[in-house]
């Protein structure tokens, strides 16, 4: 065994696949089984964590055909699934600090993923002639409720001035594409180290407000970066 792992690390890990198989009609096999995994790695008989992992992976795969006998999920039936859901999705927004983080970007995946299964649901519902509530209407999802919800969140995230040691501006550049394609294109760069002056995304973008503008002079807002950024990636236009 090389790495260990961290109990606690194995518990969210086991909760995770429970959660994912949970309508499984096999589910009490299924968790009997990762028992058995976690027994077999404290061991010694996996060579790595990948192996390990690996194993549990393709085991849960071959499961799925247990599913339901027409592998159709009838979860939409139950509303208490649309508020499990909807729990769900203010939990992951409430995290939400838009500070170009890595795990800001996953927390929007894992968001969008939500909103799928809840989409699927209404839809489902429709077509069963089942009642839908009046907070299934309304809901519109993040993209929609973005400037509401976020506005003072990027206000307090982005730098209040450009850095000191911020390259001069000595040409203004205009970005002949939309405003997400700008941000995305920032972002790549500094990733790439292509703006070693700066600590953040945050950084860069309040610099491209005086270097950039946009579609034929429209004037580039550091606030409007992040914002269509994220939105962009929320439709998975990127």
């Amino acid at each position: 065994m090389s790495n260990p792992i961290p109990e606690e690390t194995w518990g969210q890990l086991r909760k995770n696949w429970l959660e994912e198989y949970k309508n499984n009609s096999k589910i009490d096999f299924i968790e009997a089984k990762l028992d058995e995994y976690w027994k077999k790695w404290e061991a010694g008989e996996f060579d790595d964590i990948n192996q390990f992992v690996g194993s549990i992976e393709q085991d849960l795969n071959r499961l799925r055909m247990f599913n339901s006998p027409t592998g159709k999920n009838y979860d939409y039936i139950d509303m208490g699934r649309w508020n499990e859901l909807m729990e769900q999705w203010r939990s992951l927004v409430n995290q939400i600090v838009l500070d170009g983080s890595v795990y800001d970007e996953l927390l929007i995946d894992k968001i969008t993923w939500v909103e799928t299964d809840m989409t699927l649901m209404v839809q489902n519902r429709f077509k069963a002639n089942l009642e839908i509530s009046q907070e299934m209407k309304d809901f519109k999802g993040i993209v929609h409720h973005w400037e509401n919800t976020f506005s003072k969140v990027i206000e307090e995230a982005l730098p209040e001035e450009i850095p000191s040691n911020a390259p001069e501006v000595d040409e203004i550049i205009d970005h002949p594409t939309q405003l997400y394609m700008l941000a995305d294109d920032l972002r790549f760069e500094y990733d790439r180290n292509g703006h070693p002056w700066a600590t953040s995304y945050m950084d860069v973008f309040r610099w491209a407000e005086h270097k950039y503008t946009y579609q034929g002079g429209k004037k580039v807002k550091a606030k409007a970066l992040v914002s269509s950024f994220y939105k962009a990636k929320a439709n998975s236009k990127i």
